[in-house]
């Protein structure tokens, strides 16, 4: 309920108003691919929150193609920086040029059981492969 005073709404007593915390902010992680042959990690990152984060996209910028036909990669939250995962996707093309982007993932926090995120080269070699990846995050507050 509203209280008034000389003709102004007021906020009701006892209340706080945060529009905003550090954990509601849209964060966003860079890193470069790294050429490989198959079962080679083209990346690995881990989660350096203390809370769980929300992965709402993950995206891929590759310059040079990796230079083998049917090299994809596989990305996804894991238990090591050499875990292979596939909750994000399994099929990046890395012999294509250009932009992708994926839907995403809850990653536990850093220590968690599934606290790393995964870029793992299958199939095909991609040697010649030059990049970035992108993560668009929301930390979540527990």
């Amino acid at each position: 309920m509203l209280r008034k005073i000389r003709g102004s709404l007021m906020a009701p007593r006892n209340t706080s108003f945060r529009p905003y915390s550090a954990h509601q902010l849209l964060r966003v992680h860079t890193g470069t691919l790294t050429q490989g042959n198959a079962d080679a990690f083209a990346f690995a990152w881990q989660n350096p929150h203390a809370d769980k984060i929300w992965i709402v996209q993950f995206a891929t910028n590759i310059t040079t193609a990796g230079g083998t036909g049917s090299s994809v990669l596989y990305v996804g939250p894991g238990a090591t920086a050499t875990t292979e995962a596939t909750g994000i996707t399994n099929d990046i093309d890395l012999n294509a040029t250009g932009y992708t982007h994926k839907g995403g993932a809850i990653m536990d926090k850093k220590g968690g059981t599934l606290d790393y995120l995964t870029g793992r080269i299958k199939d095909q070699n991609a040697a010649a492969l030059e990049g970035s990846y992108y993560l668009y995050y929301f930390v979540i507050e527990e």
